[in-house]
């Protein structure tokens, strides 16, 4: 198809790979970061690089998750969790749109969004959890009983602060 230019789509792919790997680890370690400065997560994640600034244990703590991921044998099982979880919090973000919108009409918006866009965007939200289900469901309740595994860490370190508080100090 590119004739004589084909073997620049593998840089290109290697590119954007890189670039996604790189936004992805900065913006998970931050997440990671701010749940401990919020106490969601071990005070320990607080920590700073004295020199650049960066959050280096939660970018620790990130890179041995992502490696524990280098144990799956099949890339595609992976996928199949992480699609299905990921594509749950989209759709959660999409409803709550929908829910501000009904609770808070008068609210001021700098930027308003016209509704059909979410609700095709939901739909297609709703297809893309469906059809795991249907294809590969024992996977997808795995991704579901994982998710379901922040319910008590939530319990026991957001709402009932004084075990979180207990833990961040052994730590």
């Amino acid at each position: 198809m590119l004739g004589v230019m084909a073997w620049i789509m593998p840089i290109f792919v290697m590119c954007s790979t890189f670039g996604s790997i790189n936004g992805a680890v900065f913006t998970q370690s931050r997440l990671i970061f701010v749940g401990g400065r919020r106490r969601q997560f071990p005070e320990v994640f607080t920590l700073l690089h004295t020199k650049y600034f960066t959050p280096i244990t939660a970018i620790i703590a990130n890179a041995a998750l992502s490696l524990l991921m280098f144990v799956t044998a099949d890339i595609g099982l992976l996928i199949n969790y992480s699609t299905f979880a990921v594509t749950a919090a989209q759709l959660a973000c999409m409803l709550s749109l929908f829910w501000f919108r009904y609770k808070q009409p008068d609210r001021h918006r700098p930027f308003k969004v016209w509704l059909a866009l979410p609700i095709v965007f939901s739909l297609a939200t709703v297809f893309l959890m469906v059809m795991p289900m249907i294809e590969a469901p024992v996977e997808v309740g795995a991704a579901i009983g994982v998710v379901c595994t922040g319910i008590p860490v939530y319990y026991f370190c957001i709402y009932r602060e004084d075990i979180a508080q207990k833990s961040s100090e052994v730590l």
